[in-house]
C-alpha cells in the first residue's frame, strides 16, 4: 500500500492514497472527555477515471475496533478495487495523532511587553473572550447586545452611552437559536430609526443544533467573512442536553474556544426566585468558564412600557468589578437607548455596606434581631463580625438598649460617602 498524502484544512483532515486512488476526509473531529471517544464525520471517495466518486459517509468513533471493522465491511461492499483494512487502520491512526497533537508549547516571559486586556465595548465586553449577559425574559438582553454590536460595526466611537469603542470595525455574526431573521432585522431597524444612526449589516445564521456540532461550518464562515465577534442567542439551546450538568457546559465552551473570536452569550436566570442572588440558568460551569458576566436587572415602566436596565457585573477576570451601569430602553419612536443612573440593589452590596444602608433606611437605629431578619441570607456570625468591625472603626455605635445606630454627628449619613468608604476598605 502507498503512503498517504496528508493535508490539514479548516477543521478537516484529508488523506489521499494516490496509488489506490482513494481519498478520506475527516471533519468535526472531537474528543469526548466523559467517555474517552474520538468521534468524527468520515467521507470516503474513490477515483473512477474521470471524477472522485462518492463511496460512503458516516459519523463514527475512530478509536473503536468494532466501528472500524464495520466501516471496512461497508467500503468493501461498495468498492472492491482496494483492500480497505490497512487504509481504514492508517486513517484512524493519523487522525488520532492529529487530534491529540494540540497547540504548541510557548514561552511566556514576565519581562516581555504585555498589554492589559482589550475591550470591544468598554466596560462591558472583553475582546477575544466569552462575555455572558443574563437576565429574566424581556429584560432587554437582545436589544442591548444589538446596541453593543452597532458600536462595534460603525464603529460608534462618539456614542452618547459613554461606552469606549475601538476605532477599527469589528464584524459580527449573530447565531440565533430563539427567534428569526425578520425579528432581528426589526430590532436593528428600530435602533437605526430611534437613535438616528447610519445603516449597519449583521451577518445572521438560524441555528437548530448545539454549538459543538456546528464548529466546522462556523469556522469556515468566520474565516470567509472575517468575523471578529459572535452573538449566541441563547445559551441553553446552544449548549444542548441537560444544561444543569457539566456535560453540557464543557463541550459548549470547547466549541466556543475553537471559533477563536470574541463572543456575547445571552442567557436566562435560574428558576429559583427565592434566592436573592440571581444566577445563570444551568450548571455553575457556565459562570466559571466565562471571562465576564453581567446581570441585567430590569424594571418596566407601567405607563409607557420603557425598560430601565441596570447592568451589574457579577464576574470580571483580570479586570475587577466595574460599578453598575444603567440604561433606559424606550420604544416610542423606534428603539432609543440612553445612559441613566443605575439602581443599586441592596442584595448586591458588600455585607458592611448592606448594614450601613439598612441603618440609614431605618433612620439610623436597628437591633441585632432587626438586622438578622432583614439580612436573612447572611449568617449570624457574619452579621456579628461586621457589626464589631463597624463599631471598632467608629462608623456605628451600640447604645445601652442594644440598638445599633450612627454616632450623633452622622445620624443620617450620606450613603454615597459610606459606600465609597466601604469600597476603599476604610469600613
Amino acid at each position: 500500500m502507498s503512503a498517504p498524502l496528508l493535508e490539514e484544512g479548516l477543521g478537516t483532515y484529508t488523506l489521499e492514497w494516490r496509488k489506490e486512488k482513494v481519498k478520506l476526509v475527516a471533519s468535526a473531529v472531537a474528543y469526548k472527555p466523559f467517555d474517552g471517544r474520538l468521534t468524527g464525520l468520515i467521507t470516503v471517495r474513490a477515483w473512477d477515471g474521470s471524477k472522485w466518486q462518492f463511496i460512503h459517509h458516516a459519523h463514527m468513533n475512530l478509536l473503536a475496533t468494532r466501528t472500524q471493522k464495520e466501516l471496512e465491511k461497508t467500503l468493501r461492499e461498495k468498492w472492491t478495487k482496494v483492500d480497505w483494512s490497512p487504509i481504514v487502520d492508517e486513517a484512524c491512526h493519523f487522525i488520532e495523532e492529529w487530534a491529540s497533537r494540540g497547540e504548541p508549547v510557548e514561552e511566556v516571559w514576565s519581562n516581555a511587553e504585555w498589554q492589559p486586556p482589550e475591550y470591544l465595548v468598554e466596560p462591558i465586553l472583553l475582546k477575544d473572550d466569552p462575555n455572558i449577559l443574563f437576565g429574566e425574559a424581556e429584560s432587554g438582553k437582545s436589544t442591548m447586545a444589538l446596541v453593543f454590536a452597532i458600536c462595534m460595526l460603525l464603529p460608534w466611537t462618539d456614542n452618547p452611552l459613554d461606552l469606549a469603542v475601538p476605532t477599527d470595525v469589528t464584524k459580527l455574526l449573530y447565531l440565533d437559536y430563539e427567534s428569526s431573521k425578520s425579528r432581528l432585522g426589526y430590532r436593528l431597524k428600530g435602533l437605526e430609526q430611534g437613535m438616528n444612526l447610519a445603516s449597519v449589516m449583521v451577518e445572521y445564521r438560524h441555528c437548530d443544533h448545539p454549538l459543538s456540532q456546528e464548529v466546522e461550518q462556523l469556522r469556515k464562515v468566520i474565516a470567509e467573512k472575517h468575523i471578529g465577534c459572535v452573538v449566541v442567542d441563547s445559551l441553553a439551546q446552544a449548549a444542548g442536553g441537560d444544561i444543569n450538568r457539566p456535560e453540557a457546559a464543557l463541550p459548549f465552551f470547547e466549541a466556543l474556544r475553537q471559533l477563536r473570536v470574541s463572543s456575547i452569550i445571552l442567557a436566562h436566570t435560574a428558576k429559583d426566585h427565592d434566592v436573592k442572588k440571581r444566577t445563570i440558568f444551568g450548571s455553575v460551569f457556565f459562570h466559571n468558564y466565562a471571562r465576564q458576566v453581567w446581570f441585567l436587572d430590569t424594571k418596566r415602566d407601567a405607563l409607557n412600557g420603557d425598560l430601565d436596565v441596570t447592568m451589574r457585573q457579577v464576574k470580571g477576570n483580570d479586570t475587577g468589578r466595574h460599578p453598575d451601569v444603567g440604561f433606559r430602553i424606550s420604544f416610542e419612536h423606534g428603539i432609543t437607548v440612553t445612559r441613566t443612573e443605575p439602581e443599586t440593589a441592596i442584595e448586591t452590596l458588600e455585607p458592611g455596606h448592606r448594614i450601613v444602608k439598612f441603618l440609614s433606611d431605618n433612620l439610623g437605629e436597628m437591633t441585632r434581631q432587626d438586622l438578622k431578619v432583614n439580612l436573612g441570607d447572611m449568617s449570624e456570625d457574619a452579621i456579628d463580625k461586621h457589626l464589631r468591625r463597624l463599631c471598632a472603626r467608629g462608623r456605628i455605635v451600640k447604645d445601652g438598649r442594644g440598638r445599633y445606630r450612627f454616632p450623633d454627628c452622622q445620624l443620617l449619613p450620606n450613603i454615597q460617602r459610606e459606600i465609597a468608604l466601604i469600597q476603599s476598605g476604610d469600613i
